[in-house]
């Protein structure tokens, strides 16, 4: 079935010393294509991978996504894999399947972005509008962040009985639990993400309405809003780089802002241990 599929292919016999040679077989690398897409604030990453999970080829678009609508970051995003897949002699009609990393509250069963404060999106239809390009028979599957790379990683690993939490930070912060093995989920689609627990409860009022979440405190979007000769069109990401180049530099500055990253940090990393009493973790 998986060779008439062409799914796998036949690559040769094997040699014995007795007895009929065995038929090798390897994956069809030229038979499907699937796209991945990363959406971040700040930037968006997309790539196509064979069967084989190789990348065929990457690129990087540089995006401010709370300046546009949903419609407009997946516009230009669309565009950009329309003429990747032409650099690439790939046909965009013939996708495979359509994969799409995004940090919030998502609705996977409906395909909905239900809350992503930092895109200041709340109730997009993200399938939807993926399929307005797509096309309806292309399969998109899309889970936020953390749950993604921990899937990742139980994959890569092969490890079934696993118990841990996946920690993601970027622009903001977000977290997935996994016990023996399975990734929690709940009916409120957010269950294990300890993002917005309350660290600081003088602290700033938080986009989800809360004051002192941990992701002001530990989110890099956040957490650098305030770092000297930060310009208002600076992106997040460009002023990472910077403060890190100045804590490799041991300016003061950069110092004393990596110690107040650090202790709030760690503050959320000791309530989340705490919290779980898992010994496993």
């Amino acid at each position: 079935i998986l060779i008439s599929e062409g799914l796998v292919i036949e690559a040769g016999q094997k040699k014995t010393s007795s007895g009929r040679k065995p038929i090798q077989l390897e994956i069809n690398k030229t038979n499907r294509t699937f796209l991945a897409i990363d959406i971040k604030p700040d930037v968006i990453y997309i790539a196509l991978y064979n069967l084989a999970m190789e990348q065929l080829h990457q690129e990087v678009i540089s995006h401010h996504a709370i300046e546009a609508t949903p419609e407009e970051t997946i516009g230009l995003l669309w565009k950009r894999v329309q003429e990747m897949c032409k650099d690439t002699k790939k046909n965009i009609t013939e996708l495979n399947g359509v994969g799409i990393s995004i940090p919030g509250v998502l609705n996977t069963d409906e395909g909905e972005v239900l809350y992503a404060p930092l895109f200041g999106w709340k109730r997009v239809k993200l399938i939807d509008i993926f399929k307005q390009h797509t096309g309806p028979a292309t399969p998109i599957w899309f889970d936020r962040t953390s749950k993604l790379a921990l899937k990742t990683e139980l994959w890569q690993n092969k490890n079934e009985d696993i118990t841990g939490v996946m920690l993601y930070v970027c622009e903001g912060i977000e977290t997935s639990i996994v016990l023996n093995g399975k990734i929690m989920s709940s009916f409120s689609f957010d269950a294990g993400n300890f993002a917005h627990m309350t660290v600081n409860p003088q602290g700033p009022e938080c986009t989800c309405g809360n004051q002192g979440c941990w992701e002001l405190f530990s989110g890099f979007q956040y957490f650098l809003e305030d770092y000297p000769d930060k310009s208002p069109d600076e992106k997040v990401y460009d002023t990472f780089l910077r403060f890190k180049d100045d804590c490799l530099n041991k300016k003061d500055t950069a110092l004393h802002f990596l110690d107040r990253y650090i202790y709030w940090f760690t503050m959320g990393l000791e309530n989340i241990i705490a919290g779980l009493y898992l010994p496993e973790i």
